[in-house]
């Protein structure tokens, strides 16, 4: 009988990865630091947050540095949150 299990990384990487590649028309709808609603999707956040994480390593972050945000609860933390998770930070 086959097993159930699910054979692929459960990292924030892979889980964003899965988002863009199935999810990547799929709307996300934020409410910026002025009050205005943010329209995004997936696909959008994926390269963002891969764009920030290049940018974090160019910049000589080590993998396993300390990395801290303070932002406010929106789109942008959230593609701050992907890329520094995913660049192994």
């Amino acid at each position: 009988m086959p097993s159930p299990m699910i054979y692929q990384d459960l990292t924030t990487a892979a889980l964003l990865g899965h988002a863009a590649q199935y999810h990547s028309e799929t709307e996300i709808v934020s409410v910026s630091t002025g009050g205005e609603k943010e329209r995004s999707c997936w696909g959008e956040v994926a390269s963002r947050a891969q764009r920030l994480a290049s940018a974090l390593a160019s910049l000589g972050l080590p993998p396993g540095a300390r990395c801290a945000t303070l932002a406010w609860n929106n789109r942008r933390h959230l593609e701050i949150y992907f890329a520094v998770a995913s660049g192994g930070w």
